[in-house]
């Protein structure tokens, strides 16, 4: 699914929220990033409601990052 996150500011977490209709309340995400970007990690993923996917991410560096537009792919594993 293609989804562009919003900037991240410095030295610090943004948790962004992405459509993911088929996300159902108490499923376990998995979530990758295809790309490499220098100072940019995934440190949380959870179901934040139905059909909705809230991923935490991290910048660890001195500036503003704004991380790519990209094809994300999600596993969700039904508890």
């Amino acid at each position: 699914m293609t989804f562009n996150p919003a900037s991240i500011s410095a030295n610090t977490t943004s948790a962004q929220d992405v459509t993911v209709s088929i996300a159902h309340p108490n499923d376990v995400v998995t979530v990758n990033k295809p790309s490499h970007t220098a100072g940019v990690g995934i440190v949380n993923a959870r179901v934040k409601s139905a059909g909705t996917v809230e991923i935490t991410f991290m910048n660890t560096t001195a500036g503003a990052v704004d991380p790519p537009e990209e094809d994300y792919v999600f596993i969700l594993e039904r508890r």
